[in-house]
This record gives C-alpha cells, structure tokens and sequence, in this order.
C-alpha cells in the first residue's frame, strides 16, 4: 500500500495519485487540510499508523510525503499544525525500517539546501554564483540580474529587487539564468531527464510551463552519480538552466 501524505492543493502529490490509480496500484491519500481534519495517531508500543480510521502497519507500507506549503496560512496555529503532522507521520516511518520511503539513510541527516549545493558543485555541476546573506545593499546592479530562494524552501523563487533591505532571514540568492531548465532525476541506475520551457521566473507558478522528456545529457551522469553516492540514497534529482 502507498501512502501519498500532504497537502491536497500540492500539484506533485495529485499527479502521483493520477499515477497509482492508472497503473492499478493500491495507494491512500492522506490529506492535512481536509475539513474536518483527519484523524491521526500512532501508540509508540505498537507497530501500526492510524489515519481516518484505517490502520498502515510498517510490513507492506510505502509512504510518500511531503511538506503542505501550499494550503493558505489561517493565522491560527496551522502552520505549527502543519510540522506536527509532517513530523507525527514521518516519524512513524522513519522510527520503522520495514516501512519503504525514499531516501531512507539520507533522511537521518538534516535537510540543507546551503550544503546540497556545495556538494553539486564538489560533484562537476556547474552551480551558479550563490550568496547566503540578508545583506541585499551588496548587489549593486540588481535589475533582473539576481534571484532570491527560500533557504529552507517552501516558497518560490523571486526577483532579488522584490526584497526589501534590511529583512532579517538570509536568503538564497543567485545569477538569474534562463529557460530551458533541465530537471535531471536518478532512480537507482537509471536516469530520466525532462526539459521546462515557462514565461514566469518560477514555472511552478505558470499553468501553461510546458514539460517533455529529453535524453539525458551524458555530461551530467557521472555527476549526478556522484552526488546520489555523497548524499546517501538511491534517488536524487538535480535542476540546471541553460
């Protein structure tokens, strides 16, 4: 059984659905914004996840799960929300060797995007100048020149002169590059590679960013292979624009 985890306004986790349910394979969604919410518990002496009633146990359970970003923010404590549900159900499968999830000896380090880009780059990939910094008075020449990432992700990328001087968070920032961009995954030995073209700086926000398949480029497989080893796991992904 596949748990599919998050929140229900999150376009990756519908298309995995669409997946699961083409291909005939048994697959539950677990919804953190649903209304009324969900029920979810877990007893640490006993082996099984309840969601909505119904009970995942680690033998013969996959879960994918992802951060819900993409609800609105109430005000009201659901952000807080949001992380206890993340981490309750997370927990559960990383407290589980039997439960299958991506990843699962990289999932025991701390996430970091600052230090999966010092890796790429220590890989051969050719990683753009990046700052880390909230000293955004240091690029004098800001005009569609630089773009700003959050450093824990979760929002979208952003021109450099939409932020103000003087925001108290770092921020990601880099040479704005340009379409096409090339997303590079590597599942096991095997690698797929897919071309974006888009009109906006973040195609995650374009509902007409267009998306095929390509070769992908021999230059970055041994890389990639690289990458995949230091981080631990037998799949990662890579983003690279042209």
């Amino acid at each position: 059984m596949l748990l599919i985890a998050g929140g229900s306004r999150d376009p990756n986790l519908r298309r995995l659905a669409d997946a699961a349910a083409h291909r005939g394979l048994p697959f539950r969604s677990a919804c953190l914004d649903a209304v009324p919410p969900l029920p979810v518990s877990w007893e640490q002496s006993r082996p099984d996840l309840w969601i909505g009633g119904e009970a995942f146990g680690p033998e013969g359970t996959s879960l994918f799960i992802r951060y819900d970003v993409f609800s609105p923010q109430s005000g009201s404590g659901q952000e807080d929300g949001r992380a206890a549900w993340y981490d309750a159900i997370k927990g559960w499968a990383l407290a589980h060797p039997q439960v299958g999830i991506l990843n699962r000896g990289n999932e025991l380090r701390e996430v970091s995007k600052p230090r999966a880009l010092v890796w790429a780059r220590e890989a051969g990939f050719a990683v753009p100048e990046t700052w880390i910094t909230n000293e955004l008075g240091r690029f004098s020449s800001r005009e569609n020149a630089y773009v700003a990432k959050p450093v824990c992700g979760g929002r979208q990328t952003r021109p450099l002169e939409d932020l103000r001087e003087g925001t108290a968070g770092p921020w990601l920032v880099q040479e704005r590059l340009d379409y096409p961009e090339l997303r590079l995954f590597g599942v096991g030995g095997r690698h797929f590679a897919f071309e974006i073209l888009s009109g906006m700086l973040d195609h995650r926000a374009d509902q007409d960013a267009r998306l095929r398949e390509v070769e992908p480029p021999e230059a970055l497989l041994r890389p990639m292979r690289l990458l995949m080893e230091r981080l631990g796991g037998r799949l990662a992904w890579a983003s690279v624009l042209f």
